[in-house]
């Protein structure tokens, strides 16, 4: 039996985290979902935690972005391979270009509406988290 994906989440939008925990827990009993508010404390976090299968980051978040966090990330021995999702409103080609070229695996962005939320969310879980390489194409509307 295949173990449960585990997805986390990082928006400072709680509606956001509870859109995107209720799409997953419609579409599947068998993930798991942790959030965060912040990256303040992530990184010592996620150092004293089992890791995500996969990291969903917003960038527009008030006290550090996300964009940040994902360079710190990748430049960190034990978390540079976590697949991560950019998950935000932004449709800046500035703000995608930068997202892949610091290793962001995926850009999504943020669905209007709760079925938009649980088709792109169903297709991350049909995804080979494991084998899963960055690519420009990987990008969402």
């Amino acid at each position: 039996m295949r173990t449960p994906l585990t997805f986390w989440l990082v928006d400072d939008d709680k509606e956001d985290l509870h859109l995107f925990k209720e799409a997953l827990q419609e579409i599947s009993e068998r993930t798991q979902f942790t959030a965060s508010i912040d990256c303040i404390d992530l990184m010592d976090i996620l150092h004293q935690s089992e890791l995500p299968d996969v990291l969903f980051l917003d960038i527009n978040m008030s006290k550090k972005n996300g964009m940040e966090f994902l360079e710190e990330i990748k430049q960190d021995p034990k978390l540079k391979d976590i697949p991560v999702v950019i998950y935000s409103t932004s449709l800046r080609k500035a703000d995608i270009d930068r997202a892949f070229s610091l290793g962001a695996h995926f850009y999504i962005t943020k669905p209007s509406t709760f079925e938009d939320i649980i088709e792109v969310l169903s297709k991350m879980l049909t995804m080979d988290w494991k084998y899963g390489k960055p690519d420009i194409n990987n990008f969402y509307l």
